[in-house]
C-alpha cells in the first residue's frame, strides 16, 4: 500500500479554518439549522486535519514517541469538544 506523500500540505488543512471563522462571523445572519450543520462540517473536517497532522509528526519521529504524539492529540481533541457542549 502506498503512504500519502508527507511533504506537501492538503488543500483541506488550509481551507477548513477559514470556512469556520467565516461561519463564526456569520452567527445571527443566517438560519441556525444550516449554520449548525456547516459548523459541524468544518469541526469534523478540522479534526481529521489535526489527527493527519498528529500522523505526521508520529511517523517522523518513530515509534514509541509517535503513540505518544497521537494519544496526545486525540486527548486534546476529546477534552476541547467536550469544553465546547458545557
Amino acid at each position: 500500500m502506498a503512504s500519502a506523500p508527507i511533504d506537501r500540505i492538503p488543500l483541506h488543512v488550509s481551507i477548513l479554518p477559514v470556512l469556520g471563522i467565516a461561519a463564526w462571523l456569520a452567527v445571527g445572519k443566517v438560519g441556525v439549522g444550516f449554520l449548525a450543520l456547516v459548523l459541524a462540517a468544518v469541526l469534523l473536517g478540522n479534526v481529521i486535519a489535526a489527527v493527519h497532522h498528529a500522523e505526521v509528526v508520529a511517523r517522523r519521529v518513530g515509534e514509541p514517541y509517535g503513540t505518544l504524539v497521537l494519544a496526545l492529540a486525540v486527548t486534546i481533541i476529546e477534552v476541547g469538544s467536550s469544553s465546547l457542549s458545557c
